[in-house]
């Protein structure tokens, strides 16, 4: 029997299994937030030099920031949680009139629990895998 979009979603959230999170940030107080969110998950994997990378790239998109600027930059982060390890992704792409939208290729279960990851002014997640959006 076929799972339902419910029993997937509660699944991924106490599983190491890929989840998309979505954070949109225009400006310079969401991208500090932003970097703030991504510290949060530092307990998770997320490392100094992921978080250097992550900001470099932050930066890099405030700079080309135009309404006809096409952009997409990945970085990889491998994530853990106890002895398991699982990779996912941060993709920074131009969301024309609305700034940066990034997209973060995390662990449900991650998502789930980590302190300041997830609240009204973050990442937004519906608990699906990254395909659920192609």
């Amino acid at each position: 029997m076929a799972e339902t979009v419910e029993q997937m979603q509660q699944s991924n959230r106490s599983s190491m299994d890929v989840v998309s999170a979505f954070f949109l940030a225009s400006d310079r107080k969401s991208a500090r937030r932003l970097m703030r969110k991504m510290a949060a998950l530092k307990a998770f994997g997320v490392t100094w030099t992921d978080l250097v990378a992550i900001k470099c790239l932050v930066r890099r998109c405030q700079w080309y920031k135009s309404p006809r600027s096409d952009f997409e930059f990945p970085h990889r982060i491998t994530f853990r949680r106890g002895q398991e390890e699982q990779g996912g992704n941060f993709i920074i792409e131009n969301s024309p009139g609305y700034g940066f939208k990034v997209q973060l290729i995390l662990p449900g279960v991650i998502a789930c629990t980590a302190p300041g990851f997830f609240d009204s002014d973050g990442f937004e997640s519906e608990f699906m895998p990254p395909s659920f959006y192609d």
